[in-house]
């Protein structure tokens, strides 16, 4: 049976392991710049995504998040819900992306597990995706020279009828 070691001994074990490491062999851990995002854009719903490939390649982007829903660069949708934003050193707002999964990494709570929650908001997504929008507003030519025919009847017949 082993006895458990108080937290003292644990704490100087901690620190005799620490003095060991050289700090020049570890580099400070940047984020690159494709997934910082900061001011206006962040008021604007854009986040940095580290998207984690199948093979364990991490890659990284911008992506704007829209009713809680998300398209990544290959074109699969995500979703979430905020709980997984993470802040890289207090300032830059980021999640990290599974390829293969609908939500992100979930680091701060043990509920990794349900992945239902974003499942209307996906559809919802993909639907407004798919349905485009006519934009109004350009007028045929053709009704704008008619248009412009029956005024200018309208005032010329009042402008003989004036004499």
């Amino acid at each position: 049976m082993d006895e458990e070691k108080s937290l003292t001994e644990q704490v100087k074990e901690l620190k005799e392991a620490l003095n060991g490491i050289d700090k020049k062999t570890i580099k400070k851990l940047r984020l690159p710049a494709k997934a910082k995002v900061k001011g206006n854009k962040v008021k604007k719903g854009y986040l940095g995504c580290g998207k984690i490939g199948r093979n364990g390649a991490l890659t990284f982007e911008r992506i704007q998040i829209d009713e809680g829903a998300f398209t990544t660069s290959d074109g699969s949708y995500h979703v979430t819900n905020g709980r997984e934003i993470l802040l890289w050193k207090g300032k830059f707002p980021i999640i990290f992306q599974e390829e293969s999964k609908r939500n992100p990494v979930n680091f701060k709570f043990n509920e990794g597990k349900d992945e239902t929650y974003g499942d209307k908001l996906i559809l919802a997504k993909m639907l407004k995706d798919s349905i485009k929008i006519k934009k109004g507003g350009n007028m045929s030519p053709i009704i704008v020279i008619a248009i412009i025919g029956v005024i200018l009847f309208v005032l010329g017949k009042y402008v003989f009828k004036l004499f």
